[in-house]
């Protein structure tokens, strides 16, 4: 591929398609995978775990996806760029203060929603 310079927008947005994709394939296994459990009746704690997993991932992938939409419309200013109002429609408190820049201090899941 020959050097191509785009503008940040745009990689932005192509950025937030491929991450919309890769949240649709999560939510397909996600559902498959709880629907396979729960036809069979296999509630073991590895199974949960397992399932809580992909949901983190799918949430974790949504809330890029938001972020990125929000970020590219915002405005830059000599190569800065206000990220509080896209920061504000992520849900998961890991994803927000890492991309705030923010060192967590909670472990993996600890603070996001629990779904199963």
């Amino acid at each position: 591929m020959k050097n191509v310079s785009v503008l940040l927008p745009s990689v932005i947005k192509r950025l937030e398609g491929e991450l919309g994709r890769v949240e649709n394939i999560g939510r397909n296994i996600e559902k498959t995978f709880g629907d396979f459990f729960s036809e069979e009746g296999d509630r073991r704690v590895n199974s949960r775990l397992a399932l809580q997993d992909i949901d983190l991932l799918v949430q974790t992938i949504a809330d890029l996806r938001i972020f990125l939409n929000h970020l590219s419309s915002s405005k830059m200013e000599k190569d800065m760029v206000n990220i509080e109002a896209a920061l504000s429609f992520t849900k998961l408190d890991k994803v927000k203060t890492a991309l705030a820049g923010i060192e967590s201090k909670q472990k993996d899941n600890e603070g996001d929603e629990v779904i199963f």
